[in-house]
């Protein structure tokens, strides 16, 4: 927010621009016919430039050559030099004065003849002691006969045409027809002047060349004459910050080139004032303050005059505060403490007051808002507005920082198999979305290459039988047997959002664990790389904050890595066996708090192994996880998870997948996590969301694709990969909407049997079919109905 100065008001004053002196060009114009010479006289007048005081040379061959007159009948230092001076004409007579009064006709009938008859069929005209800087000449042709073909030039530059003859005085006008066209073409078109503009230099002789017959008839010397100045650009109004750069231009041309001189007044009316050394075209005033606010103009000078430009007003305001500490979004975990910061930089003393969803928050009122045992209440959005007292109404907001509090972790959080039944299909990863805990959105395509990762078929097993197992599926690529250098055509990456409570940022605290199988697929040679990696959508922090990758090549290693560096583990030769990585992710709000353990192979059924390697003092966060396949194309992928102890991501038995873990994924109900609540209110309970894996938070559709086929009535809904093992479903029906009855249950003589095909026809789907027998009702009501174990 600023103020105005009221600039409105103020920038209503205007000085009108004072009156320069007009552009203007003087004239010298000459004739040569026997028949009908233009007069000398201020009133009679001729040519494309309409000028009077024409020069002619009849019937003296030497008269009006010396000094000619210009268009005010002021002699010049211009003088003549004719060649083939005898005279010829398209009438023989003076032709009458044009239509208009002018003398045009006249000007075209005669002309220097230097045609077959004369020799050389060439006429010119030298023409010296130019005592212009700059000047256009017009040179007039003409022939008694039309479609004569001729040349016109200064000696630089050649014109074409061919001859006009009668028809140009035949009409009530003179007709004037100019030549574009340069010689050589061939086009050679109708006309009788040609114009050779930005001419300089003392001396200059023009020629036209007409073989058969004819010659120059006229010409016109227009020299640009010195010229006061006058204002191409106006200043203009400019509202400038304290401390800031203001410019104030103003653009004036004329001969000699204008001077200037920058002026300011309070009020724009009167007081003006010279502002000492400020004589360029451009006022520049650096580090400005309110007393620079105010009125200027600028006068252009020569020694042809001065004129004065339009007035501009200068506006110097008091920004707004500057942030210079944003503050960061938080995934915490509930009863842990969240800490948001945030300060600007104000001209005089600022004031703090922190807001949630809009709305001040009572006491919060330094730069540092502290949350203690965070709960689902304090899910929001945050903001800090700074005051500045050096001006009322003066404040600034940060960016908002969102806050997530999600249940404390136990036992295994996320699990994502990569298996048909949770959701995928054998194919490409890019583009599916099964409902995986822990993870939202599809999974994405990187631009990276074409060889992307893939569902195959057939799990990773890992030999110790203490291991948690795997089924299904797995994520990878064939070998490629080629080896070589990294392509787009043997290279690839994907990666998947996180959902809130596997996110970490800068205000996450506490312990995570991460497991996952990688088996290697014995390449064949080059530069083999293939990661699993973790990545944070920051565009000024977007690098791997948590890398483990495969390398062959350069040491046969598994290494790990992130935004600070990369760490070399003492892992073990690629190979084609499958390894179990377990990392451990020990998470601080402090700066610099973070480390990370990393186990290749560990030892099972005690907890944290002995080994690993650690690395400490390091700041992590991340919000989406990528798989990438360099080269080799050849790595696999299975049995990625995520879990609150190192025995709960990789021992069996595990901690069950129950409802309250499920709804603790979705911070964004709030304290809305009953198993019969409607969270987002679409009129789907959370017990159904659970069932169908749906967003408790967000609305969405139940059953759909309804039809009814003979006795049978089918339906679809949407399926969680991962059910609650707590929560099961059950189909009802009705004939009456006033009485349900369960599966395979008669009544009236009708009996509706229920069968759930999951995954069909796509995954993540379940079509049901109802089956009528006895007798049909009238009407049919299904539904489905969630229940839930103690």
């Amino acid at each position: 927010m600023k103020t105005t100065h009221n600039l409105i008001q103020k920038s209503a004053i205007a000085i009108a621009l004072a009156a320069g002196f007009p552009l203007y060009a003087d004239v010298v114009s000459w004739n040569k016919d026997a028949f009908g010479t233009i007069p000398e006289s201020a009133t009679d007048t001729a040519g494309v430039v309409n000028a009077a005081w024409w020069n002619n040379s009849w019937p003296d061959a030497d008269q009006d050559t010396v000094n000619l007159q210009d268009s005010t009948n002021t002699p010049t230092t211009i003088d003549l030099t004719l060649t083939q001076p005898s005279v010829y004409r398209i009438q023989g007579s003076g032709p009458a004065l044009d239509g208009d009064g002018t003398h045009n006709k006249r000007l075209l009938n005669g002309y220097m003849n230097a045609g077959t008859g004369q020799g050389a069929g060439v006429t010119s005209i030298a023409i010296n002691q130019i005592p212009y800087t700059s000047y256009t000449i017009y040179v007039y042709f003409s022939s008694d006969v039309a479609g004569r073909i001729g040349t016109v030039t200064d000696g630089t530059t050649s014109y074409e045409f061919s001859t006009v003859g009668p028809s140009s005085i035949s009409g009530t006008n003179a007709a004037f027809t100019q030549t574009t066209t340069p010689s050589g073409t061939g086009a050679n078109p109708a006309a009788n002047y040609a114009v050779f503009s930005g001419l300089t230099g003392a001396s200059k002789t023009v020629t036209v060349n007409i073989p058969t017959f004819g010659g120059i008839a006229g010409i016109q010397i227009v020299g640009d004459l010195p010229v006061g100045p006058e204002f191409v650009e106006q200043p203009s109004n400019q509202s400038v910050e304290v401390n800031s750069v203001a410019t104030l231009s103003a653009t004036a041309v004329g001969d000699p080139t204008p001077g200037f001189q920058w002026e300011y007044s309070t009020d724009g009316e009167s007081g003006w004032t010279e502002l000492s050394g400020e004589t360029n075209a451009s006022l520049v005033i650096l580090l400005t303050q309110p007393t620079d606010e105010g009125y200027y103009r600028v006068i252009a000078s020569s020694t042809n005059g001065s004129v004065t430009s339009d007035v501009a007003f200068l506006d110097v305001f008091y920004g707004t505060p500057d942030f210079y500490l944003q503050p960061a979004n938080a995934h915490a975990v509930e009863g842990s403490t969240v800490q948001l910061a945030a300060d600007a930089v104000t001209y005089g003393n600022p004031s703090y007051q922190w807001y949630k969803d809009g709305s001040p928050l009572s006491g919060e009122t330094t730069n540092t808002l502290v949350l203690t045992s965070v709960d689902s209440g304090d899910n929001g959005d945050y903001f800090l507005r700074v005051s500045d007292d050096i001006e009322p109404g003066l404040f600034a907001d940060s960016a908002t920082a969102a806050v997530h509090v999600i249940a404390a972790w136990d036992g295994l959080v996320s699990h994502e198999p990569f298996d048909t039944a949770a959701g995928y299909t054998v194919g490409e990863l890019p583009t599916q979305n099964p409902s995986i805990a822990g993870y939202t959105g599809a999974w994405t395509d990187i631009d990276f290459g074409d060889a992307e990762p893939a569902i195959t078929t057939g799990s990773l097993t890992y030999g110790d039988s203490r291991y948690l197992g795997s089924s299904g599926d797995k994520v990878g690529v064939a070998t490629n047997t080629t080896g070589g250098e990294i392509t787009g055509a043997n290279s690839g990456r994907t990666f998947r959002l996180l959902a809130p409570q596997l996110v970490a940022d800068d205000a996450t605290t506490g312990t995570r664990y991460l497991s996952f199988l990688i088996q290697s697929g014995q390449e064949t040679g080059g530069t083999v790389y293939q990661t699993l990696a973790l990545y944070h959508s920051d565009t000024a922090d977007a690098n791997r904050h948590f890398d483990f990758g495969l390398t062959t090549g350069g040491g046969d290693e598994y290494t790990f890595g992130g935004s600070s560096g990369t760490y070399t583990g003492t892992g073990v030769t690629a190979d084609a066996n499958v390894h179990l990585i377990v990392v451990k992710f020990d998470m601080s709000a402090a700066a610099a708090g973070d480390s990370v353990t990393v186990w290749v192979d560990p030892a099972l059924g005690a907890g944290d192994p002995v080994g690993g390697v650690t690395v400490s003092g390091k700041d992590l966060k991340w919000d989406r996880l990528a798989i990438s396949d360099y080269d080799g194309n050849s790595a696999s992928w299975d049995e990625i998870r995520w879990g609150s102890s190192f025995d709960s991501i990789t021992l069996n038995p595990n901690p069950s997948n129950t409802y309250a873990s499920w709804i603790s994924g979705y911070p964004a109900v709030g304290a809305l996590t009953g198993f019969n609540d409607d969270a987002d209110g679409d009129g789907i309970d959370n017990g159904l969301e659970s069932i169908f894996g749906s967003d408790p938070g967000a609305s969405s559709q139940g059953i759909v694709q309804v039809a009814k086929t003979g006795n049978t009535v089918t339906f679809q809904h949407p399926q969680n990969a991962s059910p609650a093992s707590d929560v099961s479903a059950a189909y009802e029906w009705s004939a009456d909407l006033a009485t349900f009855h369960s599966d395979g249950a008669s009544n009236g003589g009708t009996t509706v049997s229920f069968t759930a095909s999951p995954n069909t026809p796509l995954a993540g789907t379940t079509t049901v079919t109802a089956t009528i027998t006895g007798t049909v009702p009238a009407k049919l009501f299904v539904r489905l109905k969630a229940l839930k174990t103690p």
